[in-house]
């Protein structure tokens, strides 16, 4: 991660937080709920970044809305393609889980699946398809 990118990050995130590749919010974004899709924005904007991978804990709507609006709003400014991992109970963010679908960004509930999905992508670009 360019340092340029990282410096950007920190001045998102708690103090406490990782702003390195992978980056960790912390549980901090349920004050800051646009602190997901803004990092993901710096990340996806980096030459040596092909990917968005987004692991959320256990959240809950509406807080889980929030995160997925900004999600979904950065995912549309890229071709890049963003991954979402989503912990918990889908019963806890109905309405999160129903913004994902319609901006056909697939959601995944363990981080292990949405890494065979990722590593799916690359092989398929590598042999073209």
């Amino acid at each position: 991660l360019a340092a340029s990118s990282a410096a950007r990050i920190t001045a998102m995130i708690p103090a406490f937080a990782r702003a390195q590749n992978p980056v960790d919010v912390t549980m901090d974004f349920a004050a800051a709920p646009e602190m997901v899709g803004d990092t993901l924005q710096v990340l996806l904007e980096e030459s040596t970044v092909d990917i968005g991978l987004v692991v959320l804990t256990t959240n809950a709507d509406p807080l889980a809305s929030a995160v997925a609006r900004r999600v979904i709003e950065v995912a549309a400014g890229t071709r890049k393609p963003v991954l979402v991992t989503r912990l918990g109970p889908e019963r806890l963010a109905p309405a999160a889980l129903a913004l994902y679908r319609a901006a056909r960004i697939p959601v995944y509930p363990m981080p292990e699946r949405t890494v065979r999905v990722a590593r799916a992508m690359v092989d398929y670009t590598r042999t073209g398809g």
